[in-house]
Formats: structure tokens, sequence, C-alpha cells
């Protein structure tokens, strides 16, 4: 592996670690009813979202990434 594609996927963790925890504190932002909150969860998921999807690491059209996509696991 070369050190651009080991950095690439070490952001990409960190990205996919951000986007759980933003996750996270959105629901419970949702249950306590912070609309504020709410707002600036949805548009770091979405910003986490176009980064993860832009990255090198991420092909769209992969069988691995589509199968993903469709919920089923493959091994």
């Amino acid at each position: 592996m070369h050190r651009e594609d080991s950095a690439a996927a070490a952001d990409a963790g960190r990205v996919i670690f951000e986007l759980y925890d933003r996750f996270v504190y959105l629901r419970a932002y949702v249950w306590m009813g912070r609309r504020d909150k709410v707002a600036q969860s949805l548009n770091r998921l979405i910003c986490l979202l176009e980064r993860i999807y832009s990255s090198k690491s991420v092909a769209p059209y992969s069988t691995t990434s589509s199968s993903r996509r469709s919920g089923e696991i493959t091994y």
C-alpha cells in the first residue's frame, strides 16, 4: 500500500467514526427538541457524507460498495 493510499484510508476511518458520532448526537438532539443543534448536526453530516463519497478510498460503483448499499453481506 502506498503512503497516499494508507493516508486516505486513515482519513476515511476518522471520517466514518465522526459520521457515527454525529449521528448519535443528532438522535439525541431530535429527542430533546433542540432544533438549532439538529440543523448544525445535519449540516455536518452532509459535509462528512460528501467527503466520504468524494474520497479516493471509496469506489461508488464497485461491487463491494454497491452490495453494501443494498444491504447484502459479502464474505
